[in-house]
Formats: C-alpha cells, structure tokens, sequence
C-alpha cells in the first residue's frame, strides 16, 4: 500500500525550494513532513526537478541477512510484501505500510524481525492513520525480487514456491485478505477470502488443501473465496501453526469458531448431518461413515441419530 498523501501547493513549492535552494536532501525533507523519502522524490519528478543525490550513512541498522534461510518468519513476510508491499529497484528500497492500531502493532513486529530501528512514520488517511517504514539495502531488494516481488507487481505477481507456503500465505492473507460473517436467510455464514491476479491464482490454486470458489473482479483480478464449513477447515489449516499472533484476522478466526456464533456452527452441522444422510442411504455403515469423515460414533449420535422402522435416517 503505498502512501497516499495530498500536499498543498504551498507545501510542495516549500519541498522545492528546501531542496534546490537549502541543499536539503530528501531524506530531511520527508523527515519535516513525517512522509518517506521515496515520496518526496516523487514530488520532486513531477514537476522536472533534478534531484541532488548525495552520499549519506544509514541511520539506522537492519538485518540484511534476513532472507538467508527460508524459515516460517521470512515467508510470512514475503507473503504479506507480495500482497502490500512495494519496492523500489532505483532506491534500492522496499517498503510497507499498514493502518489503524492493528497496522502498527503489525508495523513494530516487522521492525523487529528485520532488526530495524530506523523512523516509522504516521500519515493521516481518509479513514485510519497509516504507518510506513522504508528500508534501504540493496541485498533485501535483491532477495524479493527473488521471490517475483518487483514494483509495480500487482497484475504479474505469481508465487514461485521459494518462501513455506503456508506461513507466506498467512502473510499474504494478512496483507489483502479478508475474514468474517455474513447473514443469508437468517443464518450466520463465516467466510475467509483473498485477492490476486490471475497469475497469482493459477501459482497456488494447486497448492491449497480446499478448492476457493473464485470471482473476477475484473480483467486481472480474481477473489478467492471460502464459505462456511470450508472456510473453517481452510482457516485451521491456514493458521494451524500461527507465525503472528496479534494477527487481527486470526483473532477473528478463533473469535468466529467459538459458541458465540452458534448459528454459524448450527449450520456446519446441518451440512454433516446432510452428508451422513446421503451416506447412509447409500447404503454405508456407521463404521465406514466415521472412518470416511474422520468423525467418531459419539458425533453422529450427537447429531440425532436414530433407529426408524429398520433404517438408518436422522
């Protein structure tokens, strides 16, 4: 998500005039207007001004050996990069950004990850506060380009099985998923879903253990979605081992899949009790029923099983 920020005309002649006239590099100037710098160069080439590069020493550190080893940590930040994230291969920079409390929260753990400890910084959006970092480093640029994280790869990107796909899709679906309950003829429904270009779609739709039902949403995107009983099964598969756990989209998994929702579970049962009906009048035994779903007896006599003139039937 990059940053979206609506400067006045005085402030953008201020940013000229502070970097052709006061020497200013454009690191100082995004300080003074809490932006970064890869926003104020942007400014500046907007409106034909040379930008003065100048040598500078990092102000602060960060882990550049990061990406060495693939681990559950390093794919959940790939997955989120290659969902919000943005680089810049001129810069030699990448950068993310999250909003509200869950994003900085978000935010500070990444800083932590990574070992950095340079400004975060805090722009006023539309709707909630969004929070930036921006890292310099030539080696971790190189290593998301790697994994096809390039700029401007929203309408190309495609997973190449380099990052654990599990953890990376946590972090994609962290970064441009969505999580929770819609109501259809009175009954409460829980749903997970994500987005993706067609690229992406065809690079993991072989991966996942449950089949999406997929929607374009226009030429080049497509929304992967999960309902109901399968969105439960594919959220505990998704998060069976969570890597974040202040995750606002995990947290409202687990708040989903309790007894507060009971019309949403009521309606994972009826589906059961559905499924072992068919199955019973298929003509299977309650053995083969329990070992075909991996369910015990117990469960299907919870689900009113009953005797009824010589036959199996609910």
């Amino acid at each position: 998500m990059a940053e979206k920020i609506n400067f006045s005309i005085d402030d953008i002649n201020n940013i000229i005039n502070k970097h052709t006239i006061n020497n200013i590099d454009c690191r100082k100037i995004g300080a003074l207007y809490n932006v970064s710098e890869y926003t104020i160069r942007e400014i500046l080439k907007k409106h034909n001004i040379t930008i003065i590069n100048r040598q500078f020493k990092k102000k602060y550190s960060v882990n550049e050996l990061f990406f060495s080893d693939v681990n559950s940590i390093n794919s959940f930040f790939i997955g989120l990069m290659a969902s919000d994230g943005n680089i810049n291969k001129n810069l030699n920079s990448f950068s993310i950004s999250q909003s509200g409390d869950n994003g900085l929260k978000l935010i500070d753990t990444i800083c932590k990850w990574i070992n950095f400890n340079g400004v975060t910084y805090h722009n006023n959006t539309t709707h909630k506060i969004a929070h930036n970092i921006t890292v310099t480093s030539k080696k971790m640029v190189k290593n998301l380009i790697e994994h096809n994280i390039t700029p401007n790869k929203s309408s190309t990107y495609s997973y190449n099985n380099k990052a654990l796909f599990n953890e990376f899709l946590q972090g994609y679906v962290e970064g441009d998923g969505c999580v929770g309950i819609y109501k259809k003829n009175g009954i409460e429904y829980y749903y997970i879903s994500f987005f993706g270009n067609e690229n992406f779609k065809e690079s993991i739709i072989d991966l996942l253990p449950i089949k999406p039902t997929c929607y374009r949403i226009n030429e080049k995107y497509f929304e992967m979605k999960f309902f109901g009983r399968k969105g439960i099964e594919f959220s505990n598969w998704l998060w069976k081992n969570p890597v974040y756990l202040n995750s606002s989209k995990y947290n409202k998994f687990i708040a989903y899949n309790t007894n507060k929702y009971v019309n949403c579970r009521h309606q994972i049962y009826h589906n059961l009790n559905s499924k072992i009906l068919r199955m019973i009048n298929e003509g299977l035994t309650i053995k083969e029923i329990t070992e075909l779903l991996n369910i015990s007896k117990r469960t299907i006599y919870n689900l009113n099983y009953n005797k009824k003139n010589g036959r199996n039937t609910f």
